[in-house]
């Protein structure tokens, strides 16, 4: 027979594995969030990098026809992206300024989070002229979806509107 001595606990009480169940739970309570905040970030990345490359095409339509395409149809052989997925819609036009067309817009919108219902989208604007296209001053965000905090565009001449780029 053993003696009581040679018997010897194995495992973990009920209560040491409610304090771990516990910490996990206060650590992926903090953790989401934060990944959420960062992909969220990164289709914002994704959309901007997406309207670089449209207004690449722009350009590459202007070196070869000498004007900015007003449709998007128009830039198909200049390399105009496709949205890389059906949340994500873009847009171009031109601004004239003295009946002359040197500077265009390309917008464009994403769904950056399904959880939020707002009107609009995660919605920014890129500016592109013949001066140039590489500024990432270039870039103003119309609306932002998850803070639903929308940029007065009455000062930005020849802006698109939220209902023209945003829906």
């Amino acid at each position: 027979m053993r003696s009581s001595k040679e018997f010897k606990r194995s495992g973990h009480t009920l209560i040491e594995l409610m304090i771990v169940m516990g910490i996990i739970t206060i650590l992926a309570y903090v953790a989401i969030p934060i990944f959420k905040g960062y992909s969220e970030d990164g289709r914002i990345d994704e959309l901007k990098a997406t309207l670089l490359k449209a207004a690449t095409a722009q350009e590459k339509h202007f070196a070869s026809t000498g004007q900015y395409a007003a449709l998007s149809s128009s830039l198909s052989n200049s390399g105009y992206p496709t949205p890389p997925n059906n949340k994500m819609t873009l847009h171009t036009g031109l601004i004239f300024q003295h009946n002359v067309g040197m500077s265009f817009w390309v917008a464009g919108n994403y769904d950056v989070n399904p959880d939020v219902t707002e009107a609009y989208n995660e919605c920014w604007v890129y500016f592109g002229s013949v001066l140039g296209t590489s500024d990432s001053n270039n870039f103003v965000r119309l609306y932002k979806e998850t803070g639903a905090i929308s940029t007065d565009t009455s000062g930005i001449s020849h802006c698109p509107t939220l209902d023209q780029v945003c829906k």
